[in-house]
C-alpha cells in the first residue's frame, strides 16, 4: 500500500468513545503527504486544550471513554512529511500497546515516530478514571533527520496507576534536529526502558532524552 504526495495525512484512523482502535500495518509507504505520514487517534474528546488542560470538547463524553489502541506495524516507510512520520496517540484510560518492526522515517519535519498516551484530563474530568499504561517494543526502527527521532511519551494524572514499559531492540536514531530517541514518564508509577544495541549520533540535543523511566542498556 502506497500513500504518497496526499494535501492531508496519507492515512489517518480516529475512533472516539469507549470502543478500541486497532491498526496493523504491512509493507506501507507513506511519504511525501502535507500532513502525518500515518496518524492514529483514540478518544481525541479527552485532548487538553494547549493552554489549558481544563479545556476540552466533551468532558461528559471522556469520563467514560476508555478505548485502547493496539499497534502491530511489519514493515513502514515515512519519508518527507509535513508533520510526523507516525503519530499514534490516546487520550483518556485506555492502554496503548505497540508491537512494531522494521519501520523507516527519515526528513519529517516533526517526529519519526512518536506514540503518546495521556490521562492528564483525569485531574478535572474524571478523577476516578485508572490511568492507561504504554506499552511499547519496536525493533529495527531507523528515525533519522527528522526533529525529534524516536519519541515515547505517557503522562498521567495525579495519583494515576497506569505504567510505561518501553523495549528498543537495533534503534537507529541519527542526526535529528532536536533528540534522537525520547522516552518519556510524569506521573503516575515509574516507567522502564530497555535499549538494545541504539546507534545515536549526530542530533542537535540529546541522543537520548529520558524521564521517569528506568534504564537499561545493552550495548
Amino acid at each position: 500500500l502506497e500513500l504518497i504526495d496526499n494535501f492531508d495525512e496519507g492515512l489517518d484512523l480516529d475512533e472516539e468513545g469507549p470502543g478500541d482502535l486497532e491498526m496493523r500495518l504491512t509493507n506501507v509507504i507513506t511519504n511525501g503527504n502535507t500532513d502525518e505520514g500515518v496518524k492514529g487517534t483514540e478518544d481525541k474528546e479527552c485532548e487538553p486544550g494547549d493552554d489549558d488542560e481544563t479545556q476540552n470538547a466533551d468532558p461528559a463524553a471522556c469520563a467514560v471513554a476508555g478505548g485502547s489502541v493496539t499497534l502491530v506495524f511489519r514493515g513502514l516507510t515515512t519519508i518527507g512529511n509535513g508533520a510526523e512520520g507516525t503519530q499514534i496517540e490516546e487520550f483518556g484510560s485506555g492502554d496503548v500497546n505497540a508491537d512494531i518492526r522494521n519501520l523507516l522515517a527519515t526528513g519529517n519535519s516533526d517526529e519519526g515516530l512518536q506514540l503518546g498516551e495521556d490521562d492528564e484530563l483525569g485531574d478535572v474530568v474524571a478523577p476516578a478514571i485508572t490511568g492507561g499504561s504504554m506499552y511499547a517494543e519496536l525493533h529495527n526502527v531507523v528515525t533519522s533527520m527528522n526533529d525529534d527521532g524516536q519519541k515515547i511519551e505517557a503522562l498521567e494524572f495525579t495519583g494515576g496507576s497506569g505504567t510505561l514499559t518501553a523495549r528498543l531492540f537495533n534503534s537507529v536514531a541519527n542526526d535529528n534536529d532536536d533528540d534522537g530517541i525520547v522516552v518519556g514518564r510524569e506521573g503516575g508509577v515509574q516507567g522502564t526502558l530497555l535499549l538494545v544495541n541504539r546507534e545515536t549520533t549526530g542530533n542537535g540535543d540529546d541522543d537520548l532524552n529520558d524521564d521517569g523511566v528506568d534504564i537499561t542498556e545493552i550495548p
